[in-house]
């Protein structure tokens, strides 16, 4: 067993590529995800995988994430709500910094749910809209578009008039 995982962990160490960017005054490598991060979740996995039922413990990688499937069962007396979701997201956004989210949750009030359901309803739409369909003012639609662009949330392409939203959020 503590062969194939270390094969495993290779393996995705091998993929996690490196990637640049060479625009703007500084060079910046990135790699396509938080390796460190992974490599804890796939031993979590294989730890706390019930071998009993002789399915073990799976990667699967995607465009936009990575999952880990680990077959087991909950300790009595917990339920699902009880734990803690963790992601490792992709580096999709043209080399930034990863990290990982972790959410209890997702702890956004009705507003930000809101705004990010019409954003994936209309991947144009413009503040403005939001701010009437909402019936909330401009400036607070913005303040908080800015705080789900800092939780990563949201991620605007293209210029503020002919640009599209990327909602990125768990439900």
């Amino acid at each position: 067993m503590l062969v194939a995982v270390k094969q495993v962990l290779d393996y995705m160490e091998a993929l996690n590529d490196t990637v640049v960017d060479a625009g703007g005054n500084f060079r910046k490598e990135s790699k396509l995800f938080d390796f460190t991060c992974f490599g804890e979740a796939w031993l979590n996995a294989c730890l706390h995988n019930c071998w009993s039922r002789q399915t073990p413990p799976a990667v699967y990688m995607f465009e936009d994430r990575i999952e880990i499937i680990s077959v087991g069962g909950l300790p009595d007396g917990l339920t699902l709500d009880d734990f803690i979701t963790v992601t490792i997201p992709l580096n999709r956004k043209n080399i930034s910094e990863m990290q990982m989210i972790e959410t209890e949750k997702q702890t956004l009030n009705e507003r930000d749910e809101k705004i990010l359901k019409l954003m994936e309803e209309n991947s144009r739409i413009i503040v403005s809209e939001i701010s009437r369909k909402m019936g909330i003012g401009a400036t607070t639609i913005t303040k908080r578009i800015k705080y789900l662009k800092d939780q990563e949330l949201v991620v605007r392409n293209g210029s503020k008039k002919s640009g599209q939203w990327v909602v990125n959020w768990l439900r």
